[in-house]
């Protein structure tokens, strides 16, 4: 069998833009009791999950990890059944805000942005009616009076974060996660999409009125559950558009498996070859051809588990290299930047997604996330140029590797390549531009064998600037002159 060998040639020119790296989710509502609207008995939130606001010590273990991954965008998601009195006023003494006050001021000190997701329309401004049968939030509806959810909701909760929490980090608003498909935001006896677009036309207008759009916070949408799930083209049929209240288009997706794996019974699962072609870069040329970022607000794998099959499925190596080839493979077709669900999560509902173990009381780091995450975020940073990238294999078995660059606004260079082949190693070949010649690049590791480890040093010569590596199989390789820093607790 004849060897795999690679080139991958790194250019100097720009295809694109990191605009906010690779960051995390943060669900608030774990812990809270209840099922925050989702009326579903087998999506408890009973299972504590966050520290005490008094448990210093575990803060600062939580705060001392997110360091060490470096994400350089949070989206929180802050309940509404969690921040609503009885009364549907705004509970200002709410633990929720709290929390999100101490992820502000570690994202304050970090330099990393915090997406606003306000998940859900309350129960008491939702329209009635019958449930749908399906969906993870199947009994959440639209809001009754999209003027009414606007003023008496979004409003004054954006305006006590802004105006009186002085929460700075906060850059980007959605109202609903997962619409349509997902269950959330469906219209007993009318038109979801007709009061979708109409709630967030009223939120704009509301939030412009106070300066907070688009000065402070960017209103960001679909957001829906899948690439499968992009609704725009029903937003089209029914001559309706988003486009003049959103500043920029996300959506989520957990769909991702390697080209060379069959489907499974987990759930619905597209090859990358096929994802990234004709859903992922398509929906990312329609942001563009308006002038808007387009996120992944929420990536992860089922292939391998959650719900169905293995619940450890999310957290295991092979999940996590799925997510890397994922990001890889989708950046420089015009993905703007990416958050991974989610840091910290109990276990017990939809799978083991979690990077920490909280719920447990151990507050042990998940190895391969962890460290696998913690590789990528810290590499992948915020308004990096994100470079051409040509990648040839040869050998019996081609396509397996598969890389992108980045430039980061400092100047540096940093590669990224993951070999996703089950068994064997790549010889790689990296073909760097000549305006990177005499650099000196680390190589940090994320494979079975190890987590997070550093390696050789290459310099890039000036008269071949050619240098070889061996990347072992089902491996994440980064290359970066950004040094190593060790992140051990």
């Amino acid at each position: 069998m004849a060897p795999i060998r690679t080139t991958v040639r790194i250019g100097a020119e720009a295809v694109g833009r990191l605009i906010e790296g690779i960051g995390l989710v943060w669900n608030d509502a774990f812990g809270m009791g209840g099922d925050t609207g989702a009326g579903r008995k087998d999506y408890p939130l009973d299972t504590p999950t966050y520290p005490l606001l008094s448990d210093e010590e575990r803060w600062k273990i939580l705060l001392h990890d997110l360091s060490c991954l470096k994400p350089g965008w949070i989206r929180f998601m802050l309940p509404p059944e969690g921040i609503t009195t009885k009364r549907g006023t705004i509970d200002t003494d709410s633990v929720h805000f709290e929390r999100l006050a101490k992820v502000n001021a570690w994202a304050q000190a970090a330099g990393a942005s915090i997406a606003l997701d306000l998940c859900l329309i309350p129960r008491h401004l939702q329209m009635r009616g019958p449930d749908p049968a399906g969906g993870w939030a199947k009994a959440n509806k639209a809001p009754a009076d999209v003027d009414l959810y606007s003023r008496t909701f979004v409003r004054p909760v954006v305006s006590f974060l802004i105006e009186e929490m002085r929460l700075d980090q906060l850059r980007y608003i959605s109202l609903v996660d997962e619409p349509f498909e997902g269950g959330a935001f469906h219209a007993p006896g009318a038109d979801a999409f007709a009061l979708h677009a109409a709630a967030h036309r009223a939120v704009r207008r509301d939030l412009a009125q106070r300066g907070f759009v688009p000065q402070r916070l960017q209103m960001t949408g679909p957001g829906t559950r899948s690439p499968v799930c992009w609704p725009i083209p029903d937003f089209h049929a029914r001559g309706l558009d988003l486009d003049p209240y959103l500043d920029a288009y996300d959506e989520h997706c957990y769909v991702a498996r390697l080209d060379r794996l069959p489907p499974c019974g987990n759930d619905d699962s597209i090859p990358m070859d096929v994802l990234t072609r004709h859903f992922l870069g398509p929906h990312a040329a329609y942001a563009a051809r308006r002038n808007k970022p387009f996120f992944l607000s929420a990536i992860g794998t089922t292939y391998y588990g959650w719900r169905k099959g293995d619940r450890y499925g999310p957290s295991t190596h092979e999940a996590f290299i799925t997510e890397a080839e994922l990001i890889i493979r989708s950046m420089p077709l015009g993905v703007g930047g990416y958050l991974r669900y989610c840091f910290l999560n109990p276990g017990d509902i939809d799978g083991a997604w979690q990077l920490v173990d909280t719920a447990d009381g151990s507050y042990r780091r998940c190895g391969h996330t962890f460290y696998g995450y913690a590789n990528l975020c810290r590499y992948a940073r915020q308004n990096s140029e994100v470079l051409a990238v040509e990648t040839s294999s040869s050998g019996e078995k081609p396509g397996n590797v598969h890389a992108c660059a980045l430039r980061k606004v400092g100047g540096q260079l940093t590669i990224l390549v993951v070999n996703d082949h089950e068994c064997e190693s790549a010889t790689v070949e990296l073909r760097p531009a000549r305006a990177f010649a005499s650099r000196k690049l680390q190589r940090i590791m994320t494979s079975r064998a190890v987590w997070h480890e550093p390696g050789p040093t290459f310099l890039i010569g000036r008269r071949s600037p050619i240098f070889a590596d061996e990347i072992p199989p089902m491996c994440l390789a980064v290359y970066a002159e950004m040094p190593y820093e060790d992140i051990a607790r």
